[in-house]
């Protein structure tokens, strides 16, 4: 189980690091909008999902489509992503104020 993240010490990089580097979310098949994808289409099994464990193997059912990463640029945790969609939304309330987040 992982720990508890401490959102004091926290920062971008280290939310994102905790996660592997072989995730449904840094996958070139998943689909965010519903938690599938090519491999299986009606819904990633909770062991690849969680990141219990990598699918870079052939699993039964998986279509013979296993993890393959995407772009960096386009790798982003679902953390990194709702914090960066807090920051531009605290952006816009504050305009005369630069918003960092570290």
């Amino acid at each position: 189980m992982p720990k508890p993240i401490d959102m004091e010490d926290a920062t971008l990089d280290g939310i994102n690091s905790m996660h592997s580097e072989k995730t449904c979310y840094q996958c070139r098949f998943y689909r965010s909008n519903n938690e599938t994808c090519k491999a299986y289409p009606k819904r990633i099994p909770h062991k690849f999902l969680i990141a219990s464990e990598v699918h870079d193997k052939p699993e039964p059912g998986d279509h013979g489509i296993q993890f393959e990463p995407i772009e960096e640029s386009k790798a982003k945790s679902p953390v990194r992503k709702s914090i960066e969609v807090l920051r531009d939304e605290l952006q816009a309330l504050f305009p005369e104020q630069k918003v960092v987040i570290k």
